[in-house]
């Protein structure tokens, strides 16, 4: 074989070699693009073989809102304002005893339920209009003067039940038997007993229930023997 032979045989395996060499340096690059690399380092007494991580990741493409789920996330943000609104209706001693319901449309707040006074009414679209500015206030709010009454007895009935479960505490008090009636947050006692000290007993047992402004006990008897 000629020397000119042999060079173009060298010449052909060098390129080959060259274009394996790229196609498996190209497959590395890959993986170390994904999983990292290692570098050797020379350092004294020998080489160091440093690992270099690829932290770079494709970021995910930002998800567009369909229709429906506009809808979806534009429900969950009128009714947290309407609860915000209920909110703020509780928060003020002046509306919180009235159960007063709002309605947010697109343009429009509407509120409905009772209350007392037409004062009230009032704050309750004072209220709704500091809350919500963008939209009109709708106030179908009704002003009963009775509704006070029938609050009134409402709360005087959840008295007298929370005072018969604070006597059932007691065995004294169990035993006692007390008629206990509630009226404008005054609890009236009604008995007997041979000893005072059980009205006392009675008496300050119902005044640690909050919402009683007094206690009545003229009405219970004493027995012969008391002391």
């Amino acid at each position: 074989m000629t020397n000119f032979n042999m060079q173009i045989i060298n010449k052909i395996l060098m390129k080959s070699t060259f274009t394996i060499s790229c196609i498996i340096w190209g497959h590395i690059w890959a993986i170390n693009a994904t999983h990292g690399y290692d570098v050797p380092i020379s350092v004294p007494g020998g080489t160091h073989i440093l690992r270099v991580q690829n932290h770079q990741t494709n970021p995910s493409p930002k998800k567009e809102l369909s229709g429906e789920d506009q809808r979806k996330t534009s429900a969950n943000i009128i009714e947290s304002r309407n609860l915000e609104l209920k909110l703020a209706f509780m928060g003020d001693p002046r509306l919180f005893p009235f159960d007063i319901d709002c309605q947010i449309q697109e343009k429009t707040v509407k509120l409905t339920g009772a209350v007392t006074l037409e004062e009230e009414k009032t704050l309750a679209t004072l209220l709704a209009s500091h809350l919500i500015k963008e939209k009109e206030i709708v106030n179908l709010i009704e002003v009963r003067p009775s509704l006070s009454a029938t609050l009134q007895a409402g709360m005087d009935t959840r008295l007298t039940e929370l005072v018969k479960q604070r006597f059932a505490k007691s065995q004294t008090l169990r035993d006692a038997n007390f008629e206990i009636i509630t009226i404008r947050g005054m609890v009236s006692l009604k008995g007997q007993t041979r000893f005072q000290v059980i009205a006392l007993e009675a008496a300050q047992a119902a005044r640690e229930i909050p919402g009683v402004i007094a206690v009545l006990t003229q009405n219970i008897r004493l027995e012969a023997g008391n002391e």
